[in-house]
């Protein structure tokens, strides 16, 4: 039992991990495959090491290799958020059978509202710093 929710634990992180990349590309209408993770400040391609959820930022101080540019804590946060996810589900419904499908519904779920509130941030911050009109 433990080996299987530590292999949900490290499915839930890879995936949270791609959430990232669609929450980052989707709204931007970027492809989700090509080219490979980058640095959105200065370019570089992401090393093999750097895709490991959570312990790459953290190793990294949450700046990137290469140009030292802060990396978001958003990053780790959907990663682990999805990960925990991912493990309280296993472990509730481990022997239910719905499991695959729950974990289908979670990972929707989560990339939606990862989507959503960054959409909505990124609204408010346009809002406000968009100058008033004269009335």
């Amino acid at each position: 039992m433990p080996a299987i929710i530590l292999a949900v634990a490290l499915l839930g992180l890879s995936l949270g991990s791609f959430l990232n990349v669609v929450a980052y590309r989707l709204p931007r209408h970027d492809s989700l495959i090509s080219p490979g993770s980058h640095c959105p400040n200065c370019g570089h391609a992401a090393r093999a090491w750097h895709n490991m959820p959570v312990l790459a930022w953290m190793a990294l101080a949450g700046t990137c290799a290469d140009c030292d540019e802060p990396i978001s804590v958003r990053y780790p946060i959907v990663e682990l958020a999805t990960g925990g996810v991912f493990v309280a589900a296993a472990s509730e419904l481990l022997g239910a059978g719905a499991t695959p499908a729950l974990a289908y519904l979670l990972f929707a779920g989560i990339a939606l509202a990862v989507v959503g509130l960054q959409s909505i941030l990124r609204a408010t911050h346009l809002a406000s710093s968009a100058p008033l009109e004269k009335q």
